[in-house]
């Protein structure tokens, strides 16, 4: 949320198909430190470079956030008041523990304690001041490009789960809790997602485009048969105008939309207006 459009488009479409992405394959965002780690620490690119060769001697099981946290080998940071002021050190996530770099770092180096050690892992060891003041830098950077989304009125076009994270990071003095309720961390889950009204309406919106698709090539093929196909045989081009007939009818069907559910989908505000054919399915399914 903190880069610039690569695109034409508002940068929300591609947040949200980012989103819908990272659910459906359950990727991970993991997050490797360059430049700095505290004061007085300086990596340049060291750390980012060393990432591939660790996660490459990974198992998948050994890959995953969950398995990770439950045996110790992430630590989640917390929120906690400095001087007065509250310090939302949780925006920050989960880092690797001193277990995690005895377990795993061993398959690279023979003394990863010495490579990665706790100035390291723990950067506010080396300076607490330094520590909170870019927290507090992270926070209002996020604040600052959250409240953009409000600015330009594509908040409104997000997905219901980014929106209470716009929502947090433009206000993380009041809304800041809300990250922690579990029925909006579960929104996150390929299942929830799967069953939600907004997942959904983005298989539909997908269905209508297949639909178009096919009968703008159905129209495009009677067109060039009623010009005589400049003087080619007609059969290969009336074989084809079929082809386009029985895809945009198979697209119409109930069961293609079925079809659809894990992908992509489509964004519906990126749809139009256009009158469709397409059907809205009738399975059941829940607000996410």
């Amino acid at each position: 949320m903190t880069k610039g459009p690569f695109n034409a488009l508002l940068p929300v479409h591609d947040l949200n198909t980012a989103l819908v992405s990272y659910v459906l394959t359950g990727l991970a965002g993991m997050s490797s430190a360059a430049g700095h780690i505290g004061p007085h620490v300086e990596v340049g690119h060291d750390i980012s470079m060393l990432i591939p060769e660790l996660w490459c001697r990974l198992k998948p099981e050994e890959r995953d956030p969950e398995h990770l946290a439950a045996e110790g080998l992430l630590e989640r940071l917390e929120d906690f008041t400095h001087d007065g002021r509250t310090v939302l050190a949780s925006r920050l996530g989960y880092r690797i523990t001193r277990r995690f770099v005895r377990q795993f770092l061993g398959r690279i180096f023979d003394n990863p304690s010495r490579v990665l050690d706790e100035h390291i892992l723990r950067p506010e060891t080396q300076d607490m001041e330094s520590f909170v003041d870019g927290i507090h830098h992270i926070v209002e950077a996020q604040q600052r490009v959250a409240s953009a989304y409000f600015e330009d009125g594509s908040y409104d076009l997000a997905v219901p789960p980014l929106k209470v994270l716009l929502e947090a990071m433009a206000e993380p003095e009041t809304k800041s809790e809300r990250l922690r309720d579990p029925s909006f961390r579960s929104q996150f889950t390929r299942p929830v997602m799967l069953a939600s009204d907004w997942y959904r309406a983005r298989l539909v919106a997908q269905q209508q485009v297949d639909v178009r698709h096919w009968e703008r090539m159905a129209r495009s093929l009677d067109q060039a048969i009623a010009g005589g196909g400049n003087g080619q045989d007609l059969s290969e081009w009336e074989r084809r105008r079929s082809e386009a007939l029985r895809r945009a009818d198979a697209a119409r069907q109930p069961s293609y939309l079925e079809s659809l559910v894990g992908t992509l989908g489509v964004d519906p505000s990126l749809v139009g207006s256009e009158p469709s054919t397409a059907p809205h399915s009738t399975a059941p399914h829940t607000e996410g």
